[in-house]
């Protein structure tokens, strides 16, 4: 990656590996807090790398034989509308449950994860854990 004149700026990877990363690494890592918009946060650990420091983000979508190696600013969420709406299509915002005495909102999305420049970015295969 670093050929291609990009860094990694954030890895992800599934819970196990995080946590043996974390204990492996002690007292040389930073845990932070990161926070997103709309209002989302979770913690982080933050490690140094060759070229500056590289967020690392334990997730449970991540699978167990892979690290994904990223550079966030070359991923964008596409969507042909607002990236969350709602579906509406009979005009009404809001339904009736019909077995229950509440209110129902429905919300669609039709959106993609785009990546404009994929050399940026890599897979890590690992052993399972």
């Amino acid at each position: 990656v670093t050929k291609h004149g990009d860094d990694i700026d954030t890895y992800l990877m599934n819970w196990s590996k995080f946590a043996a990363l974390s204990i492996s690494l002690s007292s040389k890592i930073q845990i932070i807090d990161m926070k997103v918009s709309p209002s989302v946060g979770f913690q982080t650990m933050k490690i140094v790398g060759p070229n500056g420091p590289i967020r690392v983000i334990g997730t449970r979508n991540c699978p167990s034989t892979s690290i994904f190696g990223l550079k966030m600013d070359t991923w964008e969420l596409v969507s042909n509308r607002k990236a969350v709406f709602v579906w509406d299509l009979d005009g009404r915002d809001f339904l009736r449950q019909g077995t229950d005495s509440g209110m129902e909102l429905r919300v669609a999305s039709y959106c993609n994860l785009f990546c404009h420049k994929p050399s940026a970015n890599i897979n890590i295969k690992v052993q399972a854990a």
